[in-house]
């Protein structure tokens, strides 16, 4: 469970589950179908980014819980 977890959203957790998917399915030959969950990787790499950058608070060097909970 990552830092940037929202109720059920753990978006840098999907990202992990879905790029090691991929890398299996790359490794099996089927090519396209890694692809696609390639794209999966990228857009909860691109959100986690978002919240993260939402959320951090610089004076404390944490994240605002409850900025996390507002994306």
């Amino acid at each position: 469970m990552s830092r940037l977890r929202n109720g059920d959203e753990d978006h840098p957790e999907a990202a992990d589950r879905h790029f090691g998917d991929a890398s299996h399915l790359l490794r099996e030959g089927r090519v396209e179908t890694a692809g696609y969950l390639a794209g999966y990787v990228v857009q909860c790499c691109l959100k986690s980014v978002l919240i993260h950058d939402h959320a951090w608070d610089v004076g404390t060097a944490t994240h605002d819980r409850a900025r996390v909970a507002a994306r």
